[in-house]
């Protein structure tokens, strides 16, 4: 059952506002972290706090909880619906990506209603996961499809479907190529974060402990202990502020 235009269209502008703020911020917290101005970087977890800490924070978290849910919501539809004609592996994806915005839209009101304990529950998910016979597999398959998100957004950069409704646009020849840089940046730095979130995946299977997942946030924080982290840290803020930017201009010119 295909959606009406003005619904899935809402859904699409709504959810994708939504995700460019999120990556935007943490594109600029990482480059803060780069350059030693911030002590730290930050994940979608501690943007969404971040934004809710000020007078207006419970607006904010809900606000921000119906936009991520309207995302994961479109997400979703693309797989069942595909109302973009989208190949199988694209369509596959939309389901881990539907899945995680569904649960920052639930951690996002988690915070609206107070609801907090402080504990990472998907160190625990996966703890409880590696319990059973077949566990370790389960995580290790997880980590390839966390790789697989990887590629496919490299794999979209490269092959320039990211702009594949380009003639959509209206956009002039210099504007083309510069949006067209603007995403392969940022999927670029949303690949370097899906990897080392893999990696950490990987230790959890080998390690048979789940206190070995890193996040985003803690995935970018890795990047500074290492030989060339500096430079990673600001190539991977630098994309996922391009990324940021990129959702923003989608939800200008795109339509769906």
């Amino acid at each position: 059952m295909k959606l009406p235009h003005n619904a899935r269209y809402g859904l699409f502008r709504i959810g994708s506002a939504a995700k460019g703020l999120v990556y935007l911020l943490m594109g600029v917290f990482c480059l803060a972290a780069a350059v030693g101005v911030a002590r730290s970087t930050g994940g979608p977890q501690e943007i969404i706090r971040w934004l809710g800490s000020n007078p207006f924070g419970r607006i904010v978290y809900f606000l921000l909880g119906l936009g991520l849910l309207a995302y994961s919501v479109w997400r979703w539809y693309k797989f069942f619906a595909n109302p973009q004609r989208d190949g199988w592996f694209s369509r596959v994806n939309s389901i881990s990506v539907g899945v995680a915005y569904a649960g920052l839209a639930l951690y996002t009101f988690m915070q609206f209603f107070r609801e907090q304990t402080g504990e990472d529950v998907r160190k625990d998910l996966l703890q409880h996961l590696l319990s059973f016979s077949w566990g370790e597999a389960a995580v290790y398959l997880i980590a390839v499809l966390v790789v697989g998100a990887g590629v496919a957004a490299l794999q979209l950069g490269i092959s320039n479907q990211h702009m594949k409704d380009v003639e959509h646009w209206e956009l002039t020849e210099r504007q083309e190529s510069v949006f067209r840089n603007i995403g392969r940046t940022g999927l670029s730095g949303v690949a370097i974060v899906y990897f080392i979130m893999a990696w950490s995946l990987f230790r959890v299977g080998q390690q048979q402990n789940g206190n070995e997942f890193r996040g985003v946030g803690e995935s970018l924080a890795a990047l500074e202990g290492w030989t060339i982290g500096w430079w990673l840290l600001a190539l991977t803020g630098v994309g996922l502020l391009a990324y940021g930017i990129f959702m923003f201009l989608r939800v200008k010119y795109e339509r769906v």
